[in-house]
């Protein structure tokens, strides 16, 4: 029996997520107990750091098992994706698409997947992404929530902003583990055009 969760981390904002995952945690342990629990497989998608989800690391299911992370594209793998969604981009548009992006696994395919589908110029898709009902809207807004649940981890995202040094190493990380930012730089353009328009 497997079972298997995807976008897991939209249930933080739940009251119940810390239970949910203990619950989720206890199955696993159950594995090594009884026989029939042996069967049982746990898959579950996410996409920020574990360590955003639940503190008690003793109910935690993320720190069993294997952990696959995946990174972000680098440009040959771009220049293939774009291949396959039949290279709808010129070379100069697709250098300004990675450096939008910088290879953001899930942006860049939402990306290539409209300019095709809605037979759009990347001016357009770049001119409407803030837009309600642009492609990037609901991951957006997702994000948007995400933080405003998190009076610290928004004053973060403010301080970066502003350019400023963030001063707390703890929410430095935070930023990096919720794929915020890389280093001291905003993952992609597109995360900071928005967080600047709904935290500014």
């Amino acid at each position: 029996l497997a079972l298997a969760l995807d976008e897991v981390d939209r249930l933080l904002p739940c009251d119940f997520a810390t239970d949910f995952f203990g619950l989720l945690r206890s199955w696993h342990n159950r594995r090594s107990v009884h026989a029939t629990w042996q069967r049982f497989t746990l898959l579950m998608a996410i996409s920020t750091e574990p360590y955003v989800l639940i503190s008690d690391l003793n109910q935690s299911p993320f720190n069993v098992g294997l952990n696959l992370v995946l990174t972000d594209f680098d440009e040959a793998q771009i220049t293939d994706l774009h291949n396959r969604y039949g290279a709808p981009l010129a070379a100069s548009e697709l250098a300004q698409l990675s450096d939008w992006l910088h290879g953001h696994p899930f942006l860049t395919r939402s990306a290539l997947y409209e300019l095709v589908t809605r037979q759009l110029s990347l001016t357009e898709l770049q001119a409407g992404a803030l837009a309600p009902h642009s492609p990037f809207a609901p991951h957006l807004h997702h994000l948007g929530r995400f933080i405003s649940a998190d009076p610290d981890l928004a004053a973060a995202v403010a301080e970066q902003l502003g350019r400023q040094s963030i001063n707390s190493l703890e929410l430095r990380y935070r930023l990096q583990m919720t794929g915020l930012i890389q280093d001291q730089s905003w993952r992609c353009d597109l995360y900071r055009d928005y967080l600047a328009r709904e935290f500014s």
